[in-house]
């Protein structure tokens, strides 16, 4: 059976902002390959895959098969959560197989997000900072290994921001659109967050951080049962 080849040609939505093998963040990469492979392949043929290459043209994922030559599941869940994955991730795909595209993922949800535009926090160690458009992208790993995407607009601030890189942690404070996913967590619109501050975060243990917040004054170490004091506060709520 001749290999099937099969390409996802993935591209910025941020037309200013050209997408490269050198500059596509490896997580994102990793997801990708993951979810294509089970899109394609299913139960029965996922393992049939192999990587064939990372190409230039944009950034061209590329897998091939042996022993699957089959089309997509126009119904398959791994649609959506791919299309998800680029969105999240501020891209847009075309699948080819065998150099004929048979689906366009355009990177936008299939069901609009909830949005808002306000002040935000976001924290995690800086994966990604740089490129050639005015604005500056900068992406941030949090503790639960998620990519937190966001814009930076000042040349000095990405400066001292890239000091940090693949460093310690920081925490990141500007404003923009906030969309609400359908694991209903907020999370930063591409390109539509704009850092403007930022601070290191403190690289200290749980131990010393618990030391830290006994150590700040407080008046309850004076009372001889807080439990009664909570109880007059309340009053006759219960």
């Amino acid at each position: 059976m001749k290999s099937s080849i099969y390409e996802l040609r993935i591209s910025s939505l941020n037309e200013g902002f050209n997408l490269t093998p050198e500059n596509l963040p490896a997580l994102a990469l990793a997801e990708y390959i993951d979810t294509l492979v089970k899109l394609l392949g299913g139960k029965k043929y996922s393992s049939s895959f192999t990587f064939d290459g990372l190409k230039q043209g944009s950034a061209i994922l590329a897998l091939k098969s042996d022993e699957y030559d089959g089309e997509i599941e126009k119904k398959s869940n791994y649609l959506d959560k791919l299309n998800d994955s680029l969105n999240r991730n501020g891209h847009k795909a075309e699948l080819k197989k065998d150099n004929k595209i048979i689906y366009l993922f355009d990177g936008q949800p299939e069901n609009k997000y909830v949005e808002v535009f306000q002040e935000a926090s976001f924290y995690g160690q800086v994966i990604k900072i740089g490129g050639k458009d005015e604005t500056i992208p900068l992406a941030l790993k949090d503790n639960e290994g998620n990519i937190v995407n966001l814009t930076i607009k000042d040349k000095n601030l990405a400066k001292e921001i890239s000091k940090y890189y693949l460093g310690q942690e920081i925490e990141c404070k500007g404003q923009g659109i906030l969309r609400k996913g359908k694991d209903h967590k907020w999370f930063p619109a591409p390109n539509k967050f704009t850092i403007s501050s930022f601070e290191v975060m403190e690289d200290i243990s749980v131990s010393e951080w618990i030391a830290q917040l006994q150590a700040l004054p407080s008046n309850w170490k004076k009372e001889t049962d807080p439990n009664k004091v909570c109880a007059e506060i309340r009053g006759n709520d219960n």
